[in-house]
């Protein structure tokens, strides 16, 4: 693994970054892939997740026997997503190269449509949000569905109590090697905005940069205006892939909303 010294390397290297250990950083119990899944096979197919990265829940999908299209934009996680479909692709797995904003598929009769892993947090304006939205409610027939996974305020409140240097270590399910991961953390509560700088440092103490982010995250209330406003009626809210029901301590927020008829 490369030493780097410094931030100061190319935005084609961060993202490649990013795409090489995005597996260690999502790492889930997949009890979120059950719980995707649960809706698909009540709801059928096709299926669309937006922004799939290396295709860990879309894979999954597919493998799964159902027809999915996965969007996602960034090159190097293409490339991952293609690597990881083999034998899927293109029969079950459409993989759709294309920024969510400016999406136009093929058909508009999807079944069911996927924010997973957070993804919905990357859109920092309310017109990027509605816009998102507006776009998934186009190609979902009358009655699809559209499940978004985003944290709240006290997930954020739960990091903003501790130090804003903080580490944590995480082992590769793959290699079995284990990293630590540095974060830095700044939280602007007045525009619920949230950014963080990575980096991991392996056993040997090599180090990989990692591309910052920033997010927005969302309470209730401002889901269920976004959802209204692009024709959209909440069905179900939860607290955790486990199916636990909403309650207003939550860090995690999942709904499940339908198209209007």
């Amino acid at each position: 693994m490369k030493k780097i010294l410094n931030t100061s390397i190319s935005t084609e290297e961060l993202e490649r970054n990013y795409a090489v250990f995005y597996h260690l950083l999502s790492q889930y119990d997949d009890m979120d892939v059950k719980f995707y899944l649960h809706f698909v096979r009540e709801h059928g197919t096709p299926v669309m997740e937006l922004g799939a990265g290396d295709g860990r829940l879309a894979v999954t999908i597919a493998r799964s026997g159902f027809e999915v299209y996965a969007v996602e934009r960034d090159t190097a996680m293409l490339l991952r997503l293609f690597k990881n479909s083999v034998g899927l692709y293109p029969h079950l797995i459409k993989i759709i190269p294309q920024d969510i904003l400016k999406m136009s598929l093929e058909r508009a009769d999807f079944s069911v449509a996927i924010f997973a892993n957070r993804t919905f947090q990357i859109f920092k304006t309310q017109e990027e949000q509605l816009s998102a939205l507006h776009k998934v409610n186009y190609h979902l027939k009358r009655g699809g569905i559209i499940i978004i996974d985003v944290f709240t305020e006290n997930f954020v409140k739960a990091i903003d109590s501790k130090e804003k240097e903080f580490s944590h270590e995480i082992v590769d399910p793959i290699t079995g090697m284990k990293f630590r991961v540095f974060s830095t953390i700044i939280v602007d509560y007045a525009v619920k905005n949230l950014r963080a700088i990575k980096h991991l440092v392996s056993q040997d103490n090599s180090t990989e940069i990692l591309p910052g982010f920033e997010i927005t995250w969302f309470s209730l209330q401002d889901m269920t205006s976004l959802l209204e406003k692009t024709q959209f009626k909440i069905i179900n809210v939860f607290s955790d892939f486990d199916f636990t029901p909403y309650h207003h301590k939550t860090k995690e927020l999942i709904i499940v909303a339908q198209k209007k008829l």
